[in-house]
């Protein structure tokens, strides 16, 4: 989900060059619903993407002779932790969005904040492998409250009650973003004037 950086970075690139933000900005177009004109349409991107992986593990990978995929006892709580990552992907790609000033720099912070996390968080290299302090500061990465609240519903059976705290870690992380953006985009917006 946090690869979003790349394609949200180049429209707001794209529209700085074409100055349609500025225009966005004559027209009185707040922040907030500016955002939320890249929030909703990723926020929809972003659940047919988990969905069709949730897909593909119950229907496709049984055909290559792997046990399928089970859901668990949850549903909401996997909801909830969708959409909660969700949240934090586009919170983090907005933010990177507004603080760049072409995708090429975009690409590169992206990238590195991806691999970061996702070896930090645990994704990309389970914790469980990891010292003991490493498995610590993991707990600082949103890819691990999405990665453990994921873990919850599918391998350990639990619910709504588990997930809640790494759901709302993960939507509170968003919206910092999103307010860090927010500010960061405010002061372009001034410079640009």
């Amino acid at each position: 989900m946090f690869f979003v950086i790349i394609p949200m970075s180049t429209i707001f690139i794209g529209e700085n060059k074409q100055n349609t933000l500025i225009r966005m900005n004559t027209m009185n177009i707040s922040i907030p619903l500016l955002f939320a004109g890249k929030i909703v349409p990723y926020m929809v991107i972003n659940q047919i993407q988990v969905w069709l992986m949730i897909a593909v593990g119950i229907f496709l990978v049984p055909l290559f002779g792997a046990a399928p995929l089970t859901l668990g006892h949850s549903l909401t709580g996997l909801v909830m932790v969708s959409v909660g990552l969700s949240i934090a992907a586009i919170g983090t790609s907005i933010l990177i969005a507004v603080s760049v000033s072409s995708v090429e720099q975009a690409t590169t912070i992206g990238g590195i904040i991806n691999i970061l996390m996702g070896i930090i968080g645990g994704v990309m290299v389970p914790k469980y492998v990891m010292p003991l302090s490493m498995q610590t500061f993991s707990h600082i990465s949103p890819m691990s409250w999405g990665l453990e609240g994921f873990l919850d519903i599918f391998l350990r059976g639990l619910g709504v009650e588990a997930v809640a705290i790494e759901s709302m870690a993960l939507v509170g992380f968003g919206i910092a973003m999103l307010l860090i953006a927010s500010i960061v985009f405010s002061y372009k917006m001034r410079r640009w004037m």
